[in-house]
């Protein structure tokens, strides 16, 4: 007698495109499951999905910086513009307070550049099962990305402390605010690299909180 394959139930099929854990009977659809899990890898598992909403938001982050640090650069010749328009005989290089308003720009662009860098290469967690025993991945990762939404957050304010600095007012004292930012968003970074290192998860007033 020939084989004559048996039609796939819907119900069965969509259980194992949505929820590829769930046990199945049907050798076709057990095919299914494995092809649709990337031979091993749930792509709609919570977990899964919580490790790339994390990678999103600290890809984000990084692009806000990367303009935050871009900003900062034209600010800088701008100032520099501004404050020291030309040299002359009498006055060849910048006057010292110029020079060390330059010299504070120029390290918080760097400040934030490595920050930017640092948040895009973070680690998450492994995904060997070993490694599942000692941690309780999801609560972890959504954890994580609680901390990236609130990275995020600080990440915005970074920018926008550094669009809202003025050439013409620029000075020690008006580069302040961004300073502060950016000390807050190391701080939360810092928290966030701690959690994988066994730290405690955030509590409710946030690894941002007003200051």
């Amino acid at each position: 007698m020939q084989y004559q394959p048996k039609p796939l139930d819907a119900a069965d099929v969509a259980r194992a495109l949505l929820d590829p854990s769930a046990p199945v009977t049907d050798p076709a659809v057990q095919l299914l499951q494995v092809a649709m899990s990337g031979f091993g890898y749930n792509f709609y598992d919570a977990r899964n999905v919580a490790r790339a909403n994390d990678q999103l938001v600290r890809g984000r982050a990084n692009d806000v910086l990367g303009g935050a640090a871009a900003s900062l650069g034209k600010l800088e010749k701008a100032y520099k513009a501004h404050a020291f328009p030309e040299a002359t005989r009498e006055q060849p290089f910048p006057p010292a307070d110029v020079m060390r308003t330059i010299r504070a720009i120029d390290g918080l662009r760097k400040r934030i550049e490595a920050l930017a860098s640092s948040i895009v290469a973070a680690e998450t967690p492994a995904t060997d099962t070993i490694w599942f025993r000692f941690r309780d991945e999801r609560t972890l990762l959504t954890a994580l990305v609680a901390y990236d939404l609130e990275l995020s957050s600080g990440t915005d304010r970074v920018a926008q402390a550094a669009a809202a600095i003025a050439p013409a007012a620029c000075g020690e004292d008006s580069l302040g605010p961004l300073e502060i930012e950016i000390d807050t968003l190391e701080r939360a970074f810092a928290k966030r690299r701690d959690l994988l290192r066994g730290g405690t998860l955030p509590g409710s007033g946030g690894a941002l909180a007003p200051h």
